[in-house]
């Protein structure tokens, strides 16, 4: 593994400034920064941004911003794949690279997350995953509010008979620059799934989610990773 790649632009609007918000003491970016960093995996962990607040945070923090994230990938249109593909491209990392995709919105993915992951990764790229509820729990509903099964042949009260059924939790993706470079989606076929519980989990894109964040560092169920 070389390079923790990790994207934060200015413009959020879910939750305006939330890169740079305090969360325990800390600018969220800095969570993300600092496990990274103590995880020990990474010969630079880079941070690409638009935003020149986020930028000297994640400096202070301990990351390199060797570039600045143009515009036409700092809209709602960039996808995280594009903003991926611009780094390897400017920092001129070798195919077999190993990249890691660390969003700062996922404050409570720790260095160990990030280090047992990178154990998979040499066998696979990886994805981190949270439960999901079981599919024959899914239902979809009309514009009365009316349900119907939306998978009418699963009998939903047999949630233990059907497949463990996970999500991506935006915490962490690993593969390499190759994949970057061919555009191959972070979860495909023969991607690893690397589990991680509920809080770990949390995902802050609304003023809510950033309230749960607070409430769980202030019960002094998670704090940050140093170095």
């Amino acid at each position: 593994m070389r390079v923790a790649i990790l994207t934060a632009r200015g413009g959020s609007k879910g939750l305006p400034g939330k890169n740079v918000r305090v969360l325990g003491g800390l600018p969220l970016i800095a969570w993300t920064v600092l496990a990274a960093r103590a995880s020990d995996v990474f010969d630079k962990v880079v941070l690409s941004t638009d935003d020149d607040a986020i930028a000297a945070a994640g400096r202070d923090a301990g990351a390199e911003v060797p570039f600045r994230r143009p515009d036409d990938l700092a809209g709602d249109e960039a996808t995280s794949l594009d903003v991926v593909r611009h780094a390897v491209d400017v920092l001129g990392l070798d195919d077999s690279a190993g990249i890691a995709l660390l969003q700062p919105t996922s404050p409570f993915r720790s260095a160990r997350h990030i280090a047992e992951a990178a154990v998979l990764w040499k066998e696979a790229s990886v994805v981190s995953t949270r439960e999901a509820k079981p599919l024959a729990w899914s239902f979809e509903m009309d514009t009365d509010g009316v349900l119907r099964p939306a998978l009418p042949n699963l009998a939903a009260d047999r949630r233990q008979a059907g497949p463990r059924i996970v999500q991506p939790n935006g915490g962490l993706y690993m593969t390499d620059a190759a994949g970057v470079r061919r555009g191959e989606p972070f979860v495909g076929r023969g991607t690893r799934a690397y589990p991680m519980g509920e809080i770990d989990s949390l995902d802050i894109d609304t003023p809510e989610d950033f309230a749960l964040a607070e409430a769980v560092v202030a019960a002094g169920l998670r704090r940050p990773d140093t170095v």
